[in-house]
């Protein structure tokens, strides 16, 4: 078992080939990913490379442009612009572990602004109005398979559908 799964080369290699998936997805126009499940998608891979022994130090200069690269240019021009890039880092921490904290940082900001907007209802009642209407008509352009509809025939005969 261990000699065909414990294999610690092909596992930092699967790894890092999920982090180029997450980069490859980031940059395809058709796929939007929010920041909270990329941030959780990155620290899992991280973790999960950490656990196998590849320290960040080693291999932070391949990692962290990795990483970089897998977010958005409205979150790279925040992170570019913030206090987090400077050259005295907090508690001797790599600059991978610094984008972390500032991921994570901007994860919680918008899931707080999140709860502010929901909490106090601050959509507005024209903005309010109008997502309600547009969330109405995509409901129901979609259609919901359900088990009335299996049964709800306008022909006399009746068919198993499976």
């Amino acid at each position: 078992m261990k000699a065909r799964f414990g294999r610690e080369n092909m596992l930092v290699e699967f790894y890092v080939r999920e982090l180029l998936k997450l980069t490859k997805a980031m940059n395809s126009k058709e796929d939007k990913v929010t920041l909270s499940s990329l941030y959780d998608s990155i620290e899992t891979e991280l973790r999960a490379l950490e656990i196998l022994g590849v320290a960040t130090e080693k291999y932070e200069a391949m990692l962290f442009p990795l990483v970089e690269s897998c977010l958005s240019e409205e979150v790279l021009r925040t992170w570019e612009r913030s206090s987090y890039v400077s050259y005295s880092r907090p508690s001797g921490e790599t600059r991978l572990e610094t984008l972390m904290s500032f991921l994570k940082s901007e994860v919680e900001s918008e899931e707080r602004i999140n709860v502010a907007i929901r909490g106090f209802s601050l959509e507005g009642s024209t903005r309010g109005a109008k997502s309600q209407k547009m969330k109405s008509e995509s409901r129901s352009r979609r259609a919901i398979p359900t088990t009335a509809g299996l049964v709800n025939c306008k022909s006399g005969k009746i068919t198993c559908v499976l």
